[in-house]
């Protein structure tokens, strides 16, 4: 074993030792976050890929320069709340059983009119598109050039009213009927968004879902996990099969340069989606010369004004540059990099740490509904940030937006009556 994974293997032993301790938080951001890196840490220096390299010293120095940032962060934001008494899991979950306000029939207009424009959004796209991807000839391609631009942005905003729904029956509802009418909108979005073999809105959904869940209830043991854990599994199995039913297990094992046998390619699917990304990092850092000062921080901003690929054709630049192989995504620093070179990593992802710390320890502090959702957005990043940056991604950022604004000004409100 290298170094880096002996280190690695050692965090992660730790971290599975301490999590055993009463009254850990389990997805607190520092222990997620340094689980997440060091299992990708651990695989990438396997080099079983033909398609990985011997990382040179910059490109170790960038990566580790993000991640202490990040790290940083965090201790940072709990230094500033170390004069504070944390709520433990169980207090949480009692204030926001206990103590919430809100108006549920607030709750309810707001998923019917977001279900409403889901199901009018998807329609007008299908018969401008003239096409499902599901259906198509070639739907691993299909998929990724189905979308209509502003019209796709309320498509996309599945994972948001799944979510609102499983809030909506976590908290109760009004009625047998609403609750009703309420799991029909659930299975007709869920439906339809498959036909569309999408598979990134699903994984977003359900981790913010099973982080209110564990926040505000008391449902995440680990018998329904391990059910839970085969459904989606078996789901997104279904997905892939169909996004790429025209290519093999064994197919991919060749094409990717594995250097283990085909007995165990399987494996080789999970593993390059983990390690390329690393990969791709090291190999780009090393060769980039130039750099876009905010072009690809700020992609979601500029995509909303039109200004994205007008940016990208004026200043010729390639948004994914020095890729070996077909996997073609980066950890979430790679547009801090490309942008403002190694300060820009050490500088944003230290923000980011402390933003997120702020936004964990206010959760732990006041125990309220709005913090924890602000959290699981928050833990889907550090989930996905071997991938890919959702701070950068439009769909996402107005998903946090409306998040937001359902919450401020729909669902937590005072309110006199019976529905309190």
């Amino acid at each position: 074993m290298t170094i880096p994974q002996i280190i690695s293997l050692a965090i992660i032993l730790f971290l599975i030792a301490i999590s055993f301790k009463k009254g850990s938080d389990l997805l607190s951001p520092a222990r997620v976050f340094l689980l997440v890196w060091t299992v990708c840490i651990l695989l990438v220096e396997f080099k079983f890929s033909g398609f990985q390299h011997q990382w040179s010293s910059f490109s170790w120095f960038v990566l580790i320069s993000g991640l202490f940032s990040f790290l940083l962060g965090l201790f940072i934001s709990y230094a500033l709340q170390a004069d504070k008494s944390l709520l433990s899991i169980n207090e949480i979950r009692g204030r926001i059983k206990q103590n919430i306000k809100f108006d549920r029939q607030r709750l309810f207009i707001t998923i019917s009119l977001l279900f409403t424009a889901y199901i009018i959004s998807l329609i007008i796209e299908i018969v401008l598109e003239g096409y499902i991807p599901i259906f198509h000839p070639k739907p691993d391609m299909a998929r990724m050039e189905f979308g209509v631009f502003g019209i796709h942005l309320i498509v996309s905003q599945m994972p948001v009213i799944l979510f609102l729904i499983v809030e909506y029956l976590v908290l109760g509802s009004e009625s047998r009927k609403r609750k009703f009418n309420v799991l029909i909108f659930f299975v007709i979005v869920f439906i339809t968004y498959f036909l569309l073999l999408q598979r990134f809105n699903y994984i977003y959904w359900i981790v913010i879902s099973l982080t209110l869940l564990y926040y505000a209830t008391r449902k995440i043991n680990f018998k329904n996990i391990a059910i839970f854990s085969v459904f989606f599994a078996s789901f997104l199995s279904i997905l892939t099969t169909i996004r790429v039913s025209q290519y093999a297990t064994q197919f991919m094992h060749v094409i990717s340069k594995m250097k283990y046998s085909a007995e165990y390619a399987s494996f080789t699917g999970p593993y390059m989606y983990v390690v390329m990304n690393l990969e791709n990092l090291a190999r780009a850092v090393d060769k980039l010369e130039t750099h876009t000062y905010s072009a690809m921080t700020l992609d979601w901003l500029y995509a909303l004004f039109g200004l994205k690929h007008w940016l990208k054709d004026y200043f010729d630049f390639i948004p994914r540059p020095f890729l070996n192989s077909s996997f073609n995504t980066y950890p979430y620093m790679w547009e801090y990099f490309y942008d403002f070179g190694t300060g820009g990593v050490v500088l944003i992802s230290l923000s980011l740490g402390l933003i997120i710390g702020l936004i964990y320890y206010s959760m732990r502090v006041r125990g309220t509904l709005d913090s924890v959702i602000y959290y699981a957005v928050c833990l889907f990043f550090i989930l996905i940030s071997f991938f890919t940056n959702i701070f950068t991604l439009l769909n996402v950022v107005i998903s946090i937006l409306l998040l937001w604004s359902v919450h401020r000004f729909f669902i937590l409100f005072p309110h006199k009556g019976n529905n309190t």
